[in-house]
């Protein structure tokens, strides 16, 4: 698809190259320092440094071509003629289409009425393009970065990367060039999915009269259904079981969202992930994000609950992993978690725990019978096995505490046994549900489920402790 053009590796500096790379020694290799391959946070980084850039300032054109992306047509001389500065696939949003001119008013009328999310949400409609697959002309890349008035602009978008993919590089192209070269040209998104489809690929299909474009990306995660018909590779990979499911559960999560899902898919384990999310019919652009996210996130809905118990309920009946793990949307999976997943989960009869991350303390160890009883263990340092939930659901009557009774259960259930294994896994954030204050119903029950899982010895003990604290308070 590319005969006649360059083609180079950019690597980072200590990446070793085995024998997997025998086929391509012919081919160039650039090396960067490490730092700019260990996130998303570190690749935006890399594509708006202005070295970067200049190493390549010998070619007019550069075609970003990430691992997960394929060509389709040998079409690149073609889009080098267009002449434009900068091509991606468009961010699609077919129900959105209709009204765009309208949203464009409304937004630049009166901004205000939305958050900041919300609007960066609303521009992104139909908007020019995802950088996985994307075509840069590199001297308009290298002005803009040298031009006086960037820094500020950049400093912003690096800063708040950590808050999720509406500050992305590919964004920083697609929302800044113009503002900062007012020539910078890029074209409408009717034509750049001749370019590339990422999102909503079969609409994509559709629309250019069922023909393929140049080329996509991400065919994994955005309806790998659609493409396992024209890349036999996606099919293949369908056919694996995830290795762990991963649960969250949202309810106009928009201000945080987005850093849970990067988190998750910055793991070194994504392979082995999938990721089930459950929306309780958000209105403040919690859905506009998960859209955006496509198949990277294998399953989502929007629809009312009776609360966040509810909601994981509703999400167990479509997960197919051996594990499962829940995670809050203002919670942040850290590199442990894949060490964890990795060398850990062998036998399915274990519920295996870790630490978590609390007000920046590690928290919370190895707990003993007792203190899973009195206080139980965060819900973010564990991972069941699949056949928990195949015996147990959430008691939806404990709006707070359901897990904490669930994990009650299972310690009484000779089936299972719970297993520390000393990792930090997660950022636990308490400002979600562990926020409502006190489950009433889950207190009212309390000594019973210690008396019915824990038995007598562990009940006299709580018992005396509430005794003791009675005394000192008087």
């Amino acid at each position: 698809m590319t005969q006649g053009i360059d083609k180079v590796f950019v690597m980072p500096e200590n990446f070793v190259i085995d024998e997997s790379f025998s086929g391509f020694a012919d081919i160039p290799v650039e090396r960067f320092p490490d730092y700019f391959f260990t996130s998303i946070s570190g690749y935006n980084r890399l594509m708006l440094d202005v070295d970067f850039y200049r190493r390549f300032s010998g070619y007019k054109y550069m075609l970003i071509h990430q691992t997960d992306a394929f060509l389709f047509k040998p079409d690149l001389q073609y889009w080098c003629s267009k002449n434009y500065d900068y091509i991606g696939a468009p961010w699609l949003a077919p129900r959105k289409i209709k009204k765009a001119e309208l949203y464009a008013f409304v937004l630049a009328v009166c901004p205000w009425i939305y958050s900041d999310s919300k609007r960066r949400s609303v521009k992104l409609y139909n908007n020019i393009g995802n950088g996985g697959l994307s075509l840069r002309k590199i001297g308009t890349f290298i002005k803009i970065l040298e031009s006086a008035k960037v820094q500020m602009i950049l400093n912003t978008y690096l800063e708040k990367q950590v808050s999720g993919t509406l500050y992305n590089e590919d964004i920083f192209w697609s929302f800044e060039g113009r503002r900062l070269y007012k020539k910078f040209n890029k074209p409408d998104w009717r034509e750049a999915m001749y370019f590339s489809t990422e999102l909503h690929p079969s609409f994509a299909y559709n629309l250019m009269h069922k023909q393929l474009p140049f080329g996509c990306h991400a065919p994994f995660v955005y309806e790998p259904e659609f493409w396992k018909d024209h890349i036999p590779f996606v099919q293949i990979r369908m056919k694996r079981q995830p290795f762990i499911s991963i649960i969250c559960v949202v309810y106009n999560a928009s201000s945080c969202i987005s850093g849970c899902i990067d988190s998750i898919i910055e793991q070194r384990c994504v392979n082995d992930i999938e990721l089930i999310i459950i929306d309780g019919n958000s209105t403040d652009g919690t859905q506009d994000i998960l859209e955006k996210y496509g198949d990277r996130i294998t399953f989502w809905k929007s629809e009312p609950d009776k609360g966040i118990y509810d909601a994981m309920n509703k999400a167990l009946d479509h997960v197919r992993g051996k594990w499962i793990y829940f995670i809050g949307a203002d919670d942040r999976l850290l590199p442990d978690f894949s060490s964890f997943v990795e060398n850990e989960l062998k036998d399915q009869h274990k519920i295996y725990y870790a630490n978590v991350l609390w007000k920046g303390i590690k928290s919370r160890g190895f707990v003993s019978d007792y203190e899973q009883a009195k206080g139980g263990i965060f819900h973010q340092a564990i991972i069941y096995p699949a056949s928990v939930f195949k015996k147990y659901r959430y008691n939806t009557e404990y709006k707070v505490s359901a897990d904490y009774a669930l994990n009650m259960q299972l310690h009484r259930d000779k089936s299972y046994e719970f297993e520390y294994r000393d990792y930090i896994i997660a950022y636990f954030n308490d400002t979600g549900v562990s926020s409502y204050g006190e489950d009433k119903a889950f207190l009212r029950d309390k000594r019973k489920l210690i008396m019915e899982n824990f038995g007598i010895v562990v009940r006299f003990r709580y018992n005396f402790r509430i005794i003791k604290h009675k005394l000192r308070k008087k």
